[in-house]
């Protein structure tokens, strides 16, 4: 991801605890601006879990 090397150690390793790690060796050339708002707002960083509609995702580090 070529944004990593944008990233602080802290960012990467916060990342790493919030399970999307491997999210971080994904090559991505684009996100759409609406697609990352919209993870973000629905992700309970408490509860690890992403809320969409009337249903909960699990985020884990699996």
């Amino acid at each position: 991801m070529e944004g990593r090397r944008k990233f602080t150690p802290r960012q990467v390793a916060d990342v790493k605890i919030m399970g999307f790690g491997s999210v971080l060796d994904m090559e991505i050339n684009h996100i759409s601006t609406h697609l990352g708002y919209r993870l973000l707002v629905n992700y309970n960083e408490v509860l690890n879990v992403l809320n969409v509609g009337n249903h909960t995702i699990q985020i884990t580090t699996d």
